[in-house]
């Protein structure tokens, strides 16, 4: 698995170590979704041994196999929340489905293009969560987007600085790096620990 991983492995100008998953979640001809989470298992094993110890793994809408492995593998998971009827719906749907997997303490709310209005607050009171983070509506992170750039390390304004301070909650380095200034809810959200 180590030469798999290695042949995978991007590194960013940042320094960020990137490991994207497949185009297609199974290989041509093959059925077996219990060798996918096996192969994830022992590539997370590998990137800890490498000495990687915040791993952030972006993970389908569904409840696969290797969504759960994912999920229950976990030390907190973040979801996504947009202020508009649809995502407020996704958000109810996605938090009932974590819970019946008995995740509902390991789940934070971080707010995708958000307008600074606490339009969310009762939705949020009737899910139990807490924002973590507010990402804002700024078409500058669709340009970034295309342009592959790092708005949050290369960027300036609201949309970077909020980048940052979610950086920073995801791994509290980043904000002893001088980065950006932790705020009180600042804590890891998906992480697993080396070791």
């Amino acid at each position: 698995m180590a030469a798999e991983v290695v042949r995978l492995l991007s590194i960013h100008r940042s320094g960020l170590l990137v490991l994207p998953g497949p185009a297609r979640l199974l290989p041509a001809g093959c059925c077996d979704r219990t060798d996918m989470v096996h192969r994830l298992a022992a590539a997370v094993d590998d990137l800890e041994r490498r000495g990687c110890d915040t791993i952030v793994l972006d993970v389908a809408g569904d409840l696969s196999a290797l969504t759960r492995w994912a999920l229950q593998s976990a030390h907190d998971i973040f979801v996504v929340l947009t202020p508009t009827a649809g995502g407020v719906h996704d958000a109810y749907r996605s938090t009932e489905a974590l819970r019946r997997l008995g995740l509902r303490h390991r789940l934070r709310y971080v707010v995708n293009r958000g307008s600074g209005i606490p339009a969310l607050a009762e939705a949020l009171l009737d899910l139990g969560g807490t924002v973590v983070a507010e990402v804002p509506d700024d078409p500058e992170l669709g340009r970034a987007e295309m342009d592959h750039r790092l708005l949050g390390l290369e960027g300036s304004g609201p949309t970077a600085a909020a980048l940052r301070a979610l950086a920073a909650i995801v791994d509290p380095r980043f904000a002893a790096s001088g980065r950006v200034t932790p705020t009180p809810t600042a804590r890891r959200l998906l992480r697993r620990r080396a070791g």
